[in-house]
């Protein structure tokens, strides 16, 4: 919360509050997990890249199952949760989210079609940056 104010976010302007104490964003993340396309998730950019990496040094065909976790291939889902809880329609992301959210609007759009309301959870879009910027692994 410290760091949010000293990079000079105004709480009278913002809303800033401990994600953890709000139980909606894991029962969200918990329901969009079990409509959530595996297929879909295996093919994202960053579960490619930790299935490359743990490869088994005796097989380049192998993987070494025990360095491949649940958590990151589900974190899109929990990351499409914290948008869609709250209904956003405009999503700042770096070209590393752009994969994250168009998962964001599969499972957007499937919500809508299960509940048969069009419009129940809008469709985010990107806000891109310009900026040569980029944070990895914090």
């Amino acid at each position: 919360m410290c760091v949010l104010l000293a990079i000079g976010l105004n709480p009278t302007h913002c809303c800033l509050f401990n994600q953890d104490q709000v139980p909606a964003h894991s029962e969200m993340a918990w329901i969009l997990n079990c409509i959530a396309p595996v297929g879909r998730l295996n093919r994202l950019t960053t579960w490619k890249s930790q299935i490359t990496t743990s490869k088994n040094s005796n097989s380049l065909s192998e993987v070494d199952e025990s360095m491949l976790h649940l958590g990151l291939l589900a974190y899109p889902v929990l990351q499409s949760a914290d948008i869609l809880l709250y209904k956003s329609t405009q999503v700042p992301v770096g070209e590393d989210q752009i994969q994250p959210l168009e998962v964001t609007k599969v499972l957007a759009k499937a919500l809508n079609k299960q509940t048969k309301t069009k419009n129940l959870f809008p469709l985010p879009q990107g806000i891109y940056s310009t900026l040569p910027f980029f944070l990895q692994k914090l």
